[in-house]
C-alpha cells in the first residue's frame, strides 16, 4: 500500500507541473525574448511577434497536455491499488515515460502552429 501511494504521489507531480507551467506560460508569459524562462526555439526567438505567439501557444498545449497526463496518471493508477511493488513500480516508470512523451508532444504541436502563422523569415502569414 505505501509504495502504490507513493508512486501515486510521484506520478502526480509532472502532470501537475505541466499544468502550473503551461498556465504560467499561456497567461503571464514571458515579456522579452530571453534565455532562461519560456517556450525557446530558433523559429519562436526570431522576433517579439513570434516570440509571444509560441509563449501562448506552448503554453496553452503544454497546459492541455498536462490535464491529459493527469487524467492518463489517475485511470492508471487507481487499478494497481493492491498490487505488487515491482508491478507498481513497472507501471510507474511507464507512465513517467507516457507523461514525457506527452510533454515532448507539445514542442512539434507549437513548431507546427509557428509554422501555419509565421514565413520562415518570422513575418506574420
Amino acid at each position: 500500500m505505501f509504495m502504490w501511494a507513493l508512486f501515486f504521489v510521484c506520478d502526480l507531480l509532472a502532470p501537475f507541473l505541466m499544468i502550473g507551467f503551461g498556465r504560467q506560460l499561456w497567461k503571464h508569459p514571458p515579456e522579452a525574448i530571453n534565455n532562461e524562462w519560456g517556450y525557446r526555439t530558433k523559429r519562436s526567438m526570431q522576433n517579439e511577434d513570434t516570440w509571444r505567439f509560441a509563449q501562448t501557444v506552448g503554453g496553452r498545449w503544454i497546459w492541455r497536455l498536462g490535464w491529459a497526463a493527469l487524467a492518463l496518471s489517475v485511470l492508471a493508477q487507481i487499478p494497481l491499488h493492491g498490487k505488487s511493488t515491482k508491478t507498481v513500480a513497472y507501471a510507474g516508470f511507464a507512465l513517467w515515460a507516457a507523461q514525457l512523451a506527452l510533454l515532448l508532444l507539445a514542442f512539434p504541436l507549437t513548431e507546427r502552429a509557428l509554422r501555419s502563422a509565421f514565413t520562415n523569415d518570422g513575418l506574420r502569414r
